[in-house]
């Protein structure tokens, strides 16, 4: 076999693999499903690391209630909705916050 036809057949051998895989990568089940997987797998890391946050932060709360009579209390009537005696409790409707008077109302208010 003559060095020519031995190049020619290594070089129609490679470009044959390199269309087979390029016919691979480039079908459906290819590089656009590799590239959704990973964007699902991020986002599930994603909620891991929320998850994770949370739980975190629930065991700082369950460990400050087990070390604090007052914050017991304080979440007890918190959960229960209710005040000691003495205590007077604000209740505003969810979705409006209240806005203090802008200076200038006030201070015609009070000349009035």
């Amino acid at each position: 076999m003559t060095p020519l036809l031995r190049k020619l057949g290594f070089f129609t051998a490679a470009m044959f693999c390199l269309a087979a895989l390029a016919s691979a990568l480039l079908r459906p089940q290819g590089v656009p499903l590799l590239l959704a997987k990973y964007r699902e797998m991020k986002a599930v890391d994603e909620e891991v690391r929320l998850l994770r946050e949370k739980v975190h932060r629930k065991r700082q709360e369950v460990e400050r209630l087990r070390v604090s009579e007052e914050e017991r209390r304080r979440a007890i009537r918190q959960h229960l909705n209710k005040a000691l005696p003495g205590e007077t409790v604000i209740i505003l409707p969810e979705g409006r916050q209240s806005q203090p008077l802008a200076p200038s109302a006030s201070s015609e208010a009070a000349g009035q």
